[in-house]
């Protein structure tokens, strides 16, 4: 897990180091899959598209919405 951008710098969603039964008794497998595929899954997809948006104001030069959208991302990696 210690790549966590892909090769056009958008972050990307790794695969467990390992195998989702390993939590068994304290968390099932199923628990486990939905958990990091959705919950984290989402986490990453709502973070490139935030990235997207600080690219897209950085480009028009607001910095009002570069300083919206950089908050918002450090919401999502906190709440990660």
């Amino acid at each position: 897990m210690d790549k966590l951008i892909d090769k056009d710098g958008n972050f990307a969603l790794q695969s467990l180091p390992y195998n989702e039964n390993f939590l068994e008794p304290h968390m099932d497998e199923e628990t486990l899959h939905l958990h990091y595929t959705f919950h984290h899954g989402d986490a990453v997809k709502a973070a490139n598209k935030d990235l997207q948006m600080i690219k897209k104001a950085m480009d028009d030069n607001s910095l009002d919405t570069v300083d919206y959208w950089t908050k918002k991302l450090s919401l999502v990696t906190i709440v990660s």
